[in-house]
């Protein structure tokens, strides 16, 4: 999928239950490139279910592995990933991975607010 065709994106939001959009997103290995932070994000809040009070909230699980690191130790897309998802108006819950030898991954919730 082109996060930033607006007829990918159409097409994908038709297709879920209802055309009302989706309760669960899974995406892995998605959140390497910056230059797609914000239409990645525009995509999972367009395609999130809207979420309504009393209501549990529809929620993005994106796994993501480290892959840049500045010479503070810091995680250069995660970081930046997260600063889109709160600027795109989601919020954001990290866990950290257990992943293979010499890799380090997290895993990502990402909610919309109450409608």
């Amino acid at each position: 999928m082109d996060w930033s065709d607006g007829a990918d994106l159409a097409s994908a939001h038709a297709a879920s239950p209802g055309a009302a959009g989706f309760g669960l997103i899974l995406g892995s290995d998605i959140t390497y490139e910056k230059a797609a932070h914000g239409s990645l994000v525009a995509a999972i809040r367009r395609l999130l279910l809207p979420t309504e009070a009393g209501v549990a909230p529809s929620v993005a699980l994106i796994a993501h592995e480290a892959r840049r690191v500045d010479m503070w130790s810091a995680d250069v897309q995660l970081r930046s990933f997260e600063d889109a998802a709160l600027e795109g108006g989601l919020k954001v819950q990290r866990s950290r991975l257990r992943c293979d030898e010499g890799s380090e991954g997290y895993l990502l919730q990402l909610t919309l607010g109450v409608s």
